[in-house]
């Protein structure tokens, strides 16, 4: 409060000050404000510039400034709306154009990102930041041929950018062209080992956690790989010790170590996600042999008992991410269309903060069941959440790590992609070569989730109907 009043009564002093005798003032205004923004005082740099733009709607520097700090603090719709304004200020503004699009792409607002982006690369072609971004969000946006004509430019002009490689990686994995991904992994770094023409008889080879638990959980399958040549399998789980108690079911894994742990002894080092560099893989060769993890069968008989008076079709949902803003979140009223369906129960998979024994959907016709505030709790990560899916008949997910659990305990499992997908699920595809079993549903446009799950909801009559 102190520091609103401050900065009124500062605002009306400057009033009278500011005048046709003294223009200079708010380039004063902005020194100062340049001077805390140097020292890491943004808050107070932003007062500073406020000010100076306040006071002088045509200064594009304030606007430029004051944009560029918002940026940084991470305060995007702020920025946004000032950068729009030096856009107008001066439409041709190579880092108005620049600052606006990055406020935009920070929103998740791609398409019209790549289209500032675009206009800024028209007015100066040499900036390598212009370059990256509209290779980036074209890669983004699926316009692939655009993507990797750029990326390829951008690396012949500037060999030593490590991010263009990583985008072309990026974009050949999405595309399913595996080979020419890993060129382009080697060409950014990537020294994973390549085992397929090692002996790996007695060698120990070690597995190192990267990713979320997903995707641990997704590409723990290539131990298998280095296993079937004989391989002793070491799975350093740092940063993700708490799913030792699940992958401990898994049978071609030999020994877990936890952070911090000695791998001097290891023939191999590796990350998991490497599998398609270190195993020469392609689209065809991917290992599905599933299911590879496993439910505890005393978690499952459990909640057996806890699922058995309800004769329903039994669906698990999961529907949010590891983030609020995260583009594969769904509302969870979304789902409230497949509630239409009649004969069919819903059940949450994700853990409960409070004693509350159903989600607030807004719908009261829409009733997703929780299943107790102890869930996946006592028993390990993702222990119950494994026992419980194997109890239900069908499981509807984002993609998340409860979709490549599903996926790897071999379960039916519809997940529902955002448009702005990982190279994974590559392009168009309605099945995925990870998990024979999974069905995909992609959204059309970011932000608009209801076409796709119309779709859920007609694959679902149809498959109540022919079960």
């Amino acid at each position: 409060m102190k520091r609103i009043i401050l900065t009124i009564i500062t605002s009306l002093l400057i009033s009278t000050i500011v005048t046709k005798e003294n223009p200079n003032f708010v380039y004063q205004l902005l020194a100062n404000g340049k001077h805390f923004e140097d020292k890491g005082d943004n808050n107070k740099a932003i007062d500073y510039y406020t000010l100076a733009e306040s006071y002088d709607q045509k200064n594009i520097d304030a606007k430029l400034l004051l944009a560029s700090v918002l940026t940084e603090k991470k305060e995007y719709q702020k920025a946004e709306k000032i950068a729009k304004k030096a856009t107008e200020l001066q439409p041709k503004s190579f880092k108005a154009l620049m600052l606006y699009a990055e406020a935009l792409e920070h929103q998740n607002q791609i398409e019209k990102a790549q289209r500032f982006y675009e206009q800024a690369f028209i007015i100066n072609s040499h900036s390598r930041k212009a370059w990256h971004k509209v290779g980036m969000t074209a890669l983004r946006q699926h316009d692939f041929a655009k993507s990797i004509a750029i990326n390829k430019y951008m690396d012949l002009a500037y060999p030593g950018l490590k991010g263009t490689k990583i985008n072309l990686s990026i974009a050949y994995l999405t595309l399913g062209n595996y080979p020419e991904a890993v060129v382009w992994q080697k060409k950014a770094g990537n020294n994973a080992p390549l085992l397929t023409k090692e002996n790996l008889n007695g060698k120990k080879v070690a597995f190192y956690a990267t990713g979320g638990f997903g995707d641990t959980m997704h590409f723990i399958r290539y131990a298998k790989l280095a296993k079937d040549k004989g391989a002793y399998i070491i799975i350093y789980s740092k940063g993700h010790g708490c799913l030792k108690k699940l992958i401990s079911n898994c049978p071609f894994i030999d020994e877990i170590r936890e952070h911090p742990a000695d791998l001097s002894d290891a023939d191999y080092k590796l990350g998991l996600v490497d599998g398609i560099l270190s195993f020469e893989l392609t689209v065809d060769t991917i290992p599905a042999d599933i299911p590879y993890l496993f439910a505890d069968e005393k978690l499952v008989k459990k909640w057996q008992t806890k699922f058995e008076s309800d004769k329903n079709f039994k669906i698990g949902l999961c529907w949010n991410g590891s983030a609020a803003a995260d583009l594969r979140s769904i509302p969870i009223e979304s789902f409230a269309a497949l509630s239409e369906i009649p004969g069919i129960s819903f059940y949450s998979l994700h853990m409960n903060k409070d004693d509350s024994k159903t989600v607030d959907t807004g719908n009261p016709n829409f009733i997703v069941n929780r299943l107790g505030k102890d869930f996946d709790k006592k028993n390990g990560a993702f222990m119950d959440t494994a026992a419980v899916m194997k109890n239900l008949n069908l499981i509807i997910t984002i993609d998340t790590s409860i979709a490549h659990l599903a996926g790897a305990l071999g379960l039916d499992v519809w997940t529902i992609l955002p448009f702005e997908t990982e190279w994974r699920w590559m392009l168009e595809r309605k099945d995925t070569p990870w998990y024979p079993q999974m069905k995909l549903f992609r959204q059309e446009k970011t932000f608009v989730w209801k076409p796709v799950i119309q779709e859920v909801k007609i694959a679902l009559k149809e498959h109540m109907k022919n079960r």
